[in-house]
């Protein structure tokens, strides 16, 4: 089963990039000591701080005199404890030498820290300006909180605000970058009217606006709830051979529509939009599945980062972008072989950003979407204690896609998190983590290209099993 623990809490935060990577090369001719994360002057409150890299392996290294085990490779790890004060480690390989000044800031420092960010209130209507915001119950950083993200140009009623979040008239936390101001007059009564669906799956509900929403796709039903939106019922005019019924609640201001399907399981997703006739809601039918293999289904795989954006460098010359290529590629190989269509968002060394990446997966309404990274952990966390794949996911309805690949992959952690590439209701998606890019050993595995296809041949065989479980349960 997904779960949470602390230690899966710990293992989410991967290192910034642009803050950390300051990789440093010298001109010793015998030796070369690289250190990917390394800075001449850190400050930091942890107890505890990770100096790696990789050193020449026909040289011993040592950090303040005491010599340090290296893989065969010379790859390194050492968790240094912290004095209050000032700490100083001379990293020595015999033909190179680095120093570093790591400040541990007392208790007496982190007092004086304050974390307060109160609401003030305000009465303001903004428009989302993109796809897939993070919107949440509350405004911290938790991913228990998180709701079904709103579409570009859903309106919002907002009350309150602080430095990062608007807090909406139903209590909706969203940052604020992901909304623009508009006039008050963009936000008037609204009514729900004729609901119809046409031959593409699209459900379109009539309004006045747009409006804040939640929806709930279950294996055999679709609700949608409309914030400030009263029910002033015409027609509804379903196909009978997909629908089974449709019921309609209406509390005070707020109108809940519940769309029961005939066949379970016939939708796996679904995308939602706003135009001058109300709201649209595209139904991710689920492909026809033949021959008892893949074939038949849609699949989009996402190698992660790539271009300028290198990803965690990891502890050697090796970075995420490219070792997250070549398992993506070998990945597509086998689920090809097994008979799946593939769409992949990146096939060489580019840049895309998150929006292009989530837009392919709503362009092509895939049956999955599973994006593949390497993991990494701060430099306040000792790498040696952890390694192994991971899975995380934003949704995992309908179908418990996540859920399924944890049982055959066994990961480490399989938990719920706040991820951009995952955070959609098009179709069930998941992110894996293939494993720490800090720790050397999972390092030197990862980098080699026979540990590249096992790792996707895995993920490949844990992805048939599901959809022969999914189909096997119609």
């Amino acid at each position: 089963m997904c779960g949470f623990s602390a230690i899966q809490k710990i293992m989410k935060k991967k290192i910034a990039f642009a803050i950390l990577f300051t990789t440093l090369f010298t001109t010793t001719a015998n030796a070369e000591l690289i250190m990917n994360y390394y800075e001449e002057n850190v400050t930091t409150y942890s107890s505890g701080y990770r100096l790696d890299g990789k050193s020449d392996p026909k040289y011993p290294l040592y950090i303040n005199d005491e010599k340090i085990q290296t893989t065969e490779s010379g790859y390194f790890s050492k968790y240094v404890s912290l004095e209050d004060g000032e700490n100083t480690f001379v990293i020595d390989n015999t033909t190179d030498k680095k120093t570093t000044n790591i400040t541990k800031l007392s208790a007496d420092d982190l007092e004086k820290v304050t974390y307060e960010d109160p609401f003030e209130k305000v009465d303001l209507i903004g428009k989302v300006n993109r796809k897939n915001p993070t919107v949440r119950t509350r405004p911290d950083e938790g991913n228990d909180d998180l709701l079904i993200p709103y579409t570009e140009n859903t309106l919002l009623k907002i009350i309150g605000k602080n430095s990062e979040y608007y807090m909406t008239k139903n209590f909706r936390y969203i940052y604020i970058d992901a909304v623009d101001i508009v006039n008050d007059a963009d936000y008037g009564e609204n009514k729900a009217t004729d609901v119809s669906f046409d031959n593409d799956n699209v459900i379109h509900i009539s309004m006045n606006r747009a409006t804040e929403y939640t929806a709930d796709l279950s294996g055999d039903s679709l609700e949608i709830e409309l914030f400030d939106t009263v029910c002033d019922k015409r027609k509804i005019n379903l196909d009978k051979k997909i629908f089974r019924n449709v019921s309609t609640k209406s509390f005070g201001t707020r109108t809940i529509y519940r769309f029961n399907f005939n066949e379970k399981n016939k939708f796996i997703g679904y995308f939602i939009s706003f135009d001058e006739n109300g709201m649209n809601i595209k139904l991710n039918e689920r492909s026809k599945k033949k021959n008892g293999s893949l074939e038949g289904i849609d699949i989009v795989l996402d190698a992660g980062h790539g271009g300028d954006e290198p990803g965690t460098p990891g502890i050697g010359s090796i970075p995420e972008k490219t070792v997250t290529l070549n398992i993506t590629t070998y990945l597509k190989d086998y689920l090809q072989e097994k008979g799946a269509n593939i769409i992949m968002t990146r096939s060489d060394d580019t840049f895309l950003d998150l929006s292009e990446r989530n837009e392919i997966t709503t362009k092509n309404m895939p049956d999955a979407f599973i994006s593949i990274h390497c993991n990494s952990l701060a430099l306040t966390t000792d790498a040696l204690k952890y390694s192994g794949i991971m899975g995380l996911y934003t949704f995992d309805s309908p179908g418990n896609f996540a859920e399924s690949l944890n049982e055959s992959i066994d990961f480490i952690a399989c938990y719920k998190d706040n991820l951009a590439v995952t955070r959609n209701s098009v179709c069930p998606s998941i992110l894996i983590e293939t494993g720490f890019m800090s720790n050397p050993e999972e390092y030197e595995y990862l980098i080699k290209e026979e540990n590249q296809k096992a790792i996707a041949e895995k993920i490949a065989s844990a992805t048939e099993k599901y959809f022969s479980q999914l189909y096997n349960e119609k």
